[in-house]
């Protein structure tokens, strides 16, 4: 069968059918029509070259003979329903053997061309080389794989035209009005159609690009620019083309259009993954850096302005997340961006840098004030009225820290000191703000030196050295019967004396030791020295009294400590009824908490609430967890011997307990009206200095005057 044979779905003259025969054979991809027996009856340069088969083996070879076998079953069913007119086109990747046994991959386009009468006739099948990306989509994964997909599928539109801003379209096929909105012929009656169509700020470049190649005469130009489509929509497209002579020797453009918007809102989308928080849209760290930098190399250059950063921390938010949940928590999260974005002016960048923390870049300051006002506002909006999530009015507070550029400071120098005046608004009492200043970075150097320091102590708990060369110890206060005086438990207190720091409170290396994640090794270091020692009393009669060790909330946060207890339990041969594990209110909140708990007392192990009074605990919370003490905080006992209404808070806290069957113990107790009024009140149990002080040795049968 000769090309003068075929039916068109267009009248062309001869000339003009000798050029699309041409686009045929010169086209980049591989086409072939077929007839509905399955015999590739014309094939151009580009599939015989892909698949090897010369046009006579072609022309005798049904598709099935060259495809996979394990292809041939879905592009049967799909060249069937082609030749009974069921479908016009059909789109489908498959496998190729080349005629020296190689297998190629393929992305297939097939469409069905009909006689005059409207009936199926033949298949036109577009192939294009797909093995090698295959093979890349294979490496990269499964994102890169789908990426390249939505290119491989998408239609072309094969043209030839002339060079130039107005020139003449030759041929456009009828393709380019599903892309574009117009008609073949529309297309080619009107020169200067194409550059209208080009998105203005396109344009320019793309002239530029056809003027070079048309003054040369000769050259292939590959390249993506933005297209209108007639109802105004933007599209990309990647427009391939090759400069040939015309019979003449006049230039043209034999191309393709490929329409590749998918593919490039893809890569937006990816870029905008990259670079933004999903949660709260907002930049992420990397871009913020970013912009940080542009931002002070543009101010050192003019000089004039200044700009500043702000790290922002949320307060307390950890305690949101355990008590709420975390999606309740990233709902907050949301809510609380969009209060710091309220805040801004247009040229101010928020980021989130991670969890709580989020980071604001002021540019163009003229002076240090402007960047307080904003954190002002900033804590003010943050702060403003309950967030109602899941039924539930939360309170979130914030602290900031200020860093506004100097003379000399680079990105990551702003972006530091903005986070090192951040802790020192939080050490000031959280809610508010600080401004860096020199000394800040001493402090952090300070205390990097501590944290040093700390860790080798505990590693040398855990390597069973001397307490005189790590400085690490234990000390134990009795807990007495108020009513008469006997030892009834010891808890165990850990003390700190560094040769070059001194004696380092409790207060300051037990939180550092929760933010290094070392009071892991170091809670179970206390946990085993205070059961070996009141089992040492036990075994020599001293006494049968209890021992009450302090957990972390992290502690209780970790799945293994349940275990680590019963270990400790079981090497130092402490009968679990006899230790008492000491918990803060806010451990009452986070579910994780509840289950470590509630292991703990599967073990026998007794849990008291200690500093009861001060934090999150309410009547439900009491009721919910296992509970067998509360111990009532030093700053009620302190004040029960003056006014009545904290007597009278006292003795409720006692009767709330005996309703619950716990245990109640008083803590800090230093005057002798204090145990009085705590006896008025039915108070059995307490401590304080007035008992005894913490001591490595105390007596174990000791008693004080009733």
């Amino acid at each position: 069968m000769t090309p003068s044979d075929m039916r068109a779905p267009m009248s062309f003259t001869p000339d003009s059918r000798e050029r699309l025969l041409a686009i045929f054979e010169l086209a980049p991809i591989g086409i072939g029509i077929v007839d509905f027996e399955g015999r590739t009856i014309m094939s151009n340069e580009a599939l015989r070259r892909m698949l090897g088969y010369s046009r006579e083996e072609f022309a005798q070879m049904p598709f099935e003979e060259y495809t996979y076998p394990d292809d041939i079953a879905t592009n049967l069913q799909y060249f069937s329903q082609l030749s009974r007119g069921e479908v016009d086109s059909f789109q489908m990747e498959k496998r190729f053997f080349r005629k020296d046994g190689s297998v190629l991959w393929g992305h297939l386009t097939s469409s069905l061309l009909r006689d005059d009468d409207g009936r199926p006739e033949y298949a036109i099948g577009m192939l294009e080389d797909i093995t090698e990306q295959k093979v890349l989509a294979e490496r990269l994964g499964a994102v890169q794989e789908r990426y390249r997909l939505l290119v491989e599928r998408v239609p072309a539109v094969v043209y030839i035209a002339e060079p130039g801003a107005s020139g003449g379209w030759h041929y456009v096929s009828p393709q380019i009005e599903d892309m574009l909105g117009f008609t073949a012929e529309e297309w080619m009656n009107d020169p200067d159609l194409w550059l209208r169509q080009v998105h203005p700020d396109d344009r320019g470049e793309v002239l530029a690009e056809d003027e070079i190649l048309a003054t040369a005469q000769r050259g292939v130009s590959s390249g993506y620019y933005r297209m209108l489509r007639s109802d105004g929509e933007v599209i990309w497209v990647r427009d391939d083309a090759m400069m040939v002579k015309d019979e003449s020797g006049a230039p043209m453009w034999h191309g393709l259009l490929v329409d590749v918007t998918r593919e490039k809102d893809l890569e937006e989308r990816l870029e905008h993954q990259a670079f933004h928080d999903p949660l709260t849209q907002f930049p992420n760290r990397r871009l913020f850096r970013d912009r940080v930098d542009h931002c002070v190399k543009r101010l050192e250059r003019n000089g004039e302005k200044r700009a500043a950063v702000l790290f922002i921390d949320l307060d307390n938010f950890k305690a949101v997340n355990d008590g709420l949940g975390h999606a309740c928590g990233d709902e907050i999260l949301v809510l609380v961006a969009q209060r710091i974005g309220a805040c801004l002016r247009g040229a101010d960048t928020a980021a989130r840098l991670g969890g709580d923390e989020f980071a604001l870049l002021i540019e163009d300051l003229d002076e240090e004030g402007e960047a307080v006002v904003l954190a002002e506002r900033v804590l003010e909006a943050i702060r403003r009225g309950p967030y109602s999530v899941v039924n539930r009015s939360v309170t979130v507070g914030a602290s900031i820290g200020i860093a506004v550029q100097g003379s000399s400071d680079s990105a990551e120098t702003l972006l530091r000191n903005a986070d090192l005046a951040m802790y020192k608004a939080k050490a000031r009492g959280k809610g508010g703000y600080a401004i860096y200043e020199s000394a800040m970075h001493e402090t952090a150097a300070a205390r990097l030196r501590l944290e040093g320091a700390l860790r080798e102590a505990v590693d040398g708990c855990q390597a069973g050295k001397a307490a005189a060369e790590h400085g690490l110890s234990v000390v134990f206060q009795p807990i007495a019967d108020l009513g008469t005086g006997e030892t009834a438990g010891f808890e165990a207190l850990t003390r700190w004396s560094h040769p070059g720091f001194g004696e380092v409170s409790p207060g300051e290396f037990i939180p550092l030791a929760e933010d290094t994640g070392l009071i892991f090794d170091l809670g179970r270091w206390v946990l085993n020295e205070a059961c070996e020692q009141i089992v040492a009393w036990r075994a020599t009669g001293g006494t049968d009294a209890h021992m009450s060790v302090n957990v972390s909330p992290l502690q209780l946060e970790d799945d293994r400590f349940p275990a680590v207890v019963a270990q400790v339990l079981e090497d130092s041969g402490l009968e679990p009824e006899a230790l008492i594990l000491e918990v803060t209110e806010g451990v009452l909140l986070a579910e994780r908490c509840r289950d470590a708990l509630e292991s703990l007392r599967r073990l026998g192990v007794k849990i008291a609430l200690d500093d009861f009074g001060t934090g999150y605990s309410s009547l439900s919370y009491l009721r919910q967890f296992p509970l067998d003490i509360l111990k009532i905080d030093r700053s009620f006992v302190r004040r029960i011997q003056g006014e009545i209404e904290d007597q009278a808070f006292v003795h409720a806290i006692i009767k709330l307990a005996n309703t619950l069957s716990l245990e109640v113990i008083a803590e800090g107790i230093e005057t002798r009206q204090q145990l009085e009024a705590l006896r008025a009140v039915g108070c059995r149990f307490g401590q304080g200095f007035l008992i005894a002080r913490p001591a490595a040795l105390p007596s174990t049968s000791a008693v004080f005057l009733s």
